[in-house]
């Protein structure tokens, strides 16, 4: 039974030792986040730059009428001519776009044949749980009557023991008194 103990003590102390490190580590992000929200205020311009390199453009999409057209922006060094290259510090990107792929989009048709459909199946719904709402009000009426009739008949049943009970014990009663009576009376002739 001691092992069984202390195990419990051994669990319960290691679980109170997670639940304050969570506590910490979680005290701790808000400082962070707090801190990162702070610089960020006094340095928007780094936090731009930083940005824009972290994360550069990579996919746009344009949406022309019934085609999306996906596009990526590549960002290619221009070459430059062998005797300006020694004077030249960085590349100059140029900005190619490749045209991934087209995507048709569906017609109004195919919409406004969904949206007739829906409508549809909403209306057989809504009428089916109208009637079904009627046929279970029916089926509870039915049910109410018929709990107030077994209520009823057991009232009777009940009133009408009762009546009988009383019926055996008023005959009892009576004819103990007569027996008394007839015993009183034996004894008085002798």
């Amino acid at each position: 039974m001691k092992p069984l103990y202390y195990l419990f003590l051994f669990l319960l102390l290691i679980n109170c030792s997670v639940d304050r490190s969570i506590e910490r580590a979680t005290k701790n992000r808000e400082r962070a986040e707090k801190t990162q929200d702070r610089l960020k205020e006094q340095h928007e311009e780094l936090v731009a730059e930083k940005f824009k390199a972290w994360y550069p453009a990579t996919e746009t999409e344009t949406v022309i009428r019934d085609t999306v057209r996906v596009t990526e922006t590549v960002h290619v060094p221009v070459p430059a001519p062998k005797d300006t290259l020694a004077q030249q510090v960085a590349p100059v990107p140029a900005k190619v776009i490749r045209v991934k792929s087209e995507v048709k989009c569906p017609e109004v048709a195919f919409y406004n044949e969904t949206i007739a459909a829906l409508k549809q199946t909403t209306e057989a719904r809504t009428a089916a749980l109208e009637v079904a709402n009627k046929r279970y009000k029916a089926l509870q009426q039915t049910l109410s009557k018929e709990q107030l009739a077994h209520r009823f008949l057991i009232q009777e049943l009940e009133k009408e023991q009762k009546i009988s009970t009383a019926w055996i014990w008023f005959n009892v009663f009576l004819g103990l008194t007569i027996a008394m009576f007839v015993v009183g009376k034996i004894f008085r002739l002798f």
